[in-house]
C-alpha cells in the first residue's frame, strides 16, 4: 500500500461527519494512487466540462493562511487533497503561516503533512519575489503528490494577519504566472469538486475576459455550517444573529471559499489589510466597476457555538468595515449604504424588530437587541484603540 493510500483515514480523523457522509462514497474513484487509465479518464472528463479547458492547460494557486491550527488542520489538509484535480493540472498550495504562538505545533503539524505525501523529509528551496511584508522568511519546503503536478508549499512569516498571509500568496502565484488564486481557510473543508467549480468559475469570468472588458470579479463560494450547540427558537448564534437581512444588499464574499485575479489585487497593493479582508475584497472590486460572482462550490465550516462566540464575530466584522472605509473613503457610502451593521441605530432597531417578529423571537428580544449593542460598542472601542490592527484571533468555537 502507498503513502497516498494510507493517507484518507489519516487525516479525516477531524473532518465534520457531516463532510465526511457527503463526500467518502466518491473519494475512492478520485484519489487513489493506483487509478486505473478509465478512471484518470473520467476524471479528466469532469474537470474539462467544469473548467472549460484540458487538465493540462490549468494552472492556479491555492492559497491557505494558517495561525495555531494544529488540531483540525491535518484533517482539513486531507480534504483538500482528495479534491477532484486530475494530476496533469498544475496546482500550488502555499500553506502560510502567519506569527503561530502555539509552541510550535502548527508547523509540526505542516511538515508531518509533508514528510506523508512521500514518506521522505520536504524538499528545502528558497523564495524568490518582491514581497510586501519583510518578515517572509525565505527558506520554504515543498511536497509533490506522486505522479501529478499538485504541490504543497509551507512558507512562514513573523507578521501576524490572514490579509498580510494571502497578499504573499498572491505574490507567490504572480511569480508563476497564475491569473487564478483560490482562497480557503484552514478549518475549514471543501467539497470534493468546489475547487475545479471555483477554477472553472474563475478562469471563464478573470482569466479569460476580452481586454476591452475592465470589469474586475471575485470569485465566492457558500459554505454549509456544521452546527451541534444550544439553539433559541431552533436558531444558532449565527442565525440569532445575521450578519445580513433580506431587506439589505450586502456584498458577501465568503472567505472560506473564493477565488480573484492576482493582477488586481496586486494592483491595489495587495488584499485590502483588515479585520474583514474578504468583504473588503468584494467592496473595492464592485467598487472599481467589477461584480462578487457566485459559485456552486462549498466549503464546510464549523458555525460558533455560543452567543458569546457569535458576538466576537460579528465585532471583528463590524471593526473590518471601519477599517475599510478608512483605508478607502471613496468606499465609505458603498458600505454604509449596504452593510445592516453599518446602518444608524434607528435603522438598524427597525431591521431587528422585523428579524424578530419573523422568528417569533419577541421573548428573547431583549437578547437581540442588547448583542447588537454589545457589538457596536465594542467594536467602536476595539476600532478607536487601535484602528491599524488587521490581525484578528481565531474563535474557538468556530474551530
Amino acid at each position: 500500500m502507498s503513502p497516498l493510500e494510507r493517507q484518507p483515514i489519516h487525516f479525516l480523523l477531524n473532518a465534520p461527519e457531516e463532510w465526511v457522509e457527503y463526500n467518502l462514497p466518491r473519494i475512492r474513484d478520485i484519489n487513489s494512487p493506483s487509478i486505473s487509465p478509465e478512471t484518470e479518464q473520467r476524471q479528466e472528463e469532469r474537470w474539462a466540462e467544469t473548467t472549460g479547458e484540458h487538465p493540462s492547460d490549468s494552472h492556479f494557486s491555492i492559497i491557505i493562511p494558517i495561525r495555531n491550527e494544529a488540531e483540525f488542520l491535518s484533517s482539513a489538509l486531507g480534504s483538500i487533497m482528495m479534491s477532484d484535480i486530475p494530476a496533469k493540472s498544475r496546482v500550488n498550495i502555499f500553506l502560510i503561516t502567519n506569527n503561530c504562538t502555539d509552541e510550535g505545533m502548527t508547523k509540526y503539524e505542516i511538515n508531518k503533512f509533508l514528510c506523508r505525501i512521500n514518506d521522505e523529509p520536504a524538499q528545502q528551496y528558497r523564495l524568490e519575489g518582491d514581497f510586501k511584508d519583510p518578515n517572509v522568511k525565505m527558506g520554504a519546503s515543498k511536497a509533490t503528490l506522486p505522479n501529478s503536478n499538485i504541490s504543497f508549499h509551507h512558507i512562514d512569516t513573523d507578521t501576524p494577519g490572514k490579509a498580510n498571509a494571502l497578499t504573499i500568496g498572491n505574490t507567490l502565484a504572480r511569480n508563476l504566472g497564475d491569473r487564478v488564486v483560490i482562497g480557503l481557510d484552514a478549518n475549514t473543508f471543501p467539497d470534493i469538486e468546489a475547487i475545479p467549480q471555483l477554477y472553472g468559475t474563475a478562469r471563464k469570468k478573470i482569466a479569460d475576459r476580452k481586454t476591452s472588458d475592465t470589469k474586475t470579479s471575485i470569485v465566492s463560494g457558500n459554505f454549509t455550517d456544521v452546527y451541534n450547540g444550544k439553539r433559541i427558537n431552533g436558531l444558532s448564534p449565527r442565525e440569532l444573529l445575521p450578519s445580513y437581512f433580506p431587506q439589505t444588499e450586502p456584498i458577501v464574499v465568503t472567505g472560506a471559499a473564493m477565488a480573484w485575479d492576482s493582477d488586481f489585487m496586486h494592483s491595489i497593493g495587495g488584499i485590502p489589510e483588515t479585520k474583514m479582508e474578504d468583504f473588503s475584497m468584494g467592496v473595492i472590486a464592485e467598487h472599481m466597476g467589477g461584480e462578487v460572482i457566485r459559485s456552486d462550490a462549498t466549503t464546510w465550516r464549523i458555525s460558533p457555538r455560543t452567543l458569546d462566540d457569535r458576538i466576537d464575530q460579528l465585532t471583528r466584522y463590524r471593526v473590518g468595515a471601519l477599517q475599510l472605509i478608512t483605508l478607502f473613503p471613496d468606499v465609505k457610502d458603498l458600505v454604509e449604504s449596504r452593510m445592516f451593521f453599518m446602518k444608524s441605530w434607528k435603522e438598524m432597531l427597525e431591521i431587528l424588530q422585523k428579524h424578530i417578529s419573523d422568528n417569533s423571537l419577541e421573548s428573547h428580544k431583549s437578547v437581540v437587541i442588547d448583542a447588537w449593542q454589545e457589538i457596536i460598542m465594542r467594536s467602536d472601542m476595539e476600532f478607536s484603540n487601535n484602528p491599524t490592527d488587521h490581525h484578528w484571533e481565531g474563535i474557538k468555537g468556530t474551530k
